[in-house]
């Protein structure tokens, strides 16, 4: 038994109040007998507590934590793959109002491009080993010019070796290459992009270029369409544009009437080309002139009248193209006007209109008479009226064909052979 005092310290407990008279601490455990004292009192609970964890539980729970993390992760990269964009098919129904292209003079393989380029989204590689997405319709912005000239389509790497970017023509980038299949070197066109006025070009300077064969124009090696629209063509090392002028006029009336043969050619197959510069006549290593870019050729077929997107290059152009209100539409007489421009370029060192401004140049192209040849090189007498008659502004008082031209080009040098 406990003594008696113990008992006279404890105050009886009222349900739901707090005794805080105590002096003394309750005891943890009360004798036999003795009741336990009512409700804890509620004013401030405490806070739930956690079981003590040995090391392997602790282990296993961060395993499960880290487990949960990744599943979350996982879902939320799938769902944002779900929501990039996918390419589609073509619509059944093509838009209303969109018109339909003319007829024109196409091949086989030019009419698959054709489809090709208006379905075509091509993976490129750029030389970083980083992959794009080519598309008119993505929304991301187009990469800079500067890169774009390092592109070559990745589906292509399988049919060439030693890829070396050479330069851009109007409408494409211009690559060389090693064909794996023989180890020929040859050069490759991709399309710059796949927007509709760039597609027309390239799909009407196929159309011309692919039927046309003869030296004195690159030759179109093959055509391609899918996965990637391209051309390959005979690789040309040199250009007009490259050599030192003046030439020894004998020189350049070589290289000009080799010229003169390959567009009589064209021009007796339908085309004219209406691009004609020093850039655009390549040379072998055997400086054979070979006549390429034919992204500007018009279809001269009488049953045809559709021609590409209007453009030049303004130092060679031609009044007509300037003016054609005032001199009328481009025919034959433009390429000659063109080369006549190159051929008094090459025997004088210099253009015969130049200017400040696009509009001074268009103005003397229009109003200036040309500087005689032979003031810059006397050399340039023995051709001077052959240049001059080139360079005519009424396109009737030019040569009207090439073939006309040809045969004074051949009395020069019957000439010159006396």
């Amino acid at each position: 038994m406990d003594p008696k005092e113990y008992y006279a310290k404890v105050t009886p407990v009222v349900s739901g109040t707090v005794n805080t008279s105590l002096t003394e601490p309750v005891p943890t455990s009360l004798p036999t007998g003795v009741q336990t004292p009512g409700p804890q009192p509620t004013a401030a609970p405490s806070p739930i507590p956690f079981p003590l964890l040995n090391g392997s539980q602790l282990m296993i729970g961060l395993i499960v934590l880290l487990a949960v993390i990744a599943l979350g992760g996982g879902a939320y990269y799938l769902r944002k793959r779900r929501g990039a964009p996918v390419p589609e098919d073509e619509p059944a129904n093509p838009a209303q109002g969109v018109p339909e292209p003319g007829p024109h003079v196409v091949t086989k393989a030019a009419s698959a491009l054709k489809s090709a380029v208006e379905k075509t989204r091509s993976l490129v590689t750029i030389p970083s080993f980083r992959t794009v997405l080519s598309d008119t319709q993505d929304a991301e912005p187009k990469p800079s010019v500067t890169d774009q000239k390092n592109y070559f389509p990745r589906e292509l790497e399988n049919k060439y070796t030693e890829i070396t970017f050479v330069g851009r023509g109007g409408i494409a980038w211009v690559f060389s290459a090693i064909r794996k299949t023989d180890g020929t070197k040859v050069a490759v066109k991709i399309p710059i992009s796949f927007d509709e006025v760039t597609g027309k070009c390239f799909l009407n300077e196929i159309a011309a270029w692919e039927t046309l064969r003869h030296e004195n124009i690159v030759e179109v090696t093959a055509v391609n369409i899918l996965p990637v629209p391209y051309v390959e063509m005979e690789f040309v090392p040199g250009s007009l544009e490259a050599l030192d002028k003046p030439l020894p006029v004998w020189k350049a009336v070589h290289l000009i009437t080799l010229v003169v043969d390959g567009l009589r050619y064209a021009h007796e197959h339908g085309f004219i080309h209406r691009d004609i510069k020093p850039h655009n006549i390549l040379l072998t290593a055997e400086l054979v002139p070979k006549i390429t870019d034919w992204g500007m050729s018009k279809v001269l077929a009488a049953e045809v009248k559709k021609s590409s997107v209007a453009g030049f290059s303004l130092s060679y152009a031609a009044p007509e193209q300037v003016s054609p209100s005032e001199f009328g539409r481009t025919d034959e007489r433009t390429d000659i006007y063109q080369l006549g421009v190159v051929f008094y370029e090459l025997v004088t060192g210099s253009i015969p209109f130049g200017g400040e401004s696009i509009v001074e140049v268009g103005n003397a192209i229009l109003r200036e008479t040309p500087t005689a040849p032979s003031e810059y090189n006397p050399d340039a007498q023995a051709v001077e009226k052959i240049i001059l008659r080139c360079l005519e502004k009424d396109p009737k008082k030019r040569y009207q064909s090439a073939a006309e031209l040809l045969d004074a080009l051949h009395g020069y040098l019957d000439e010159d052979d006396e």
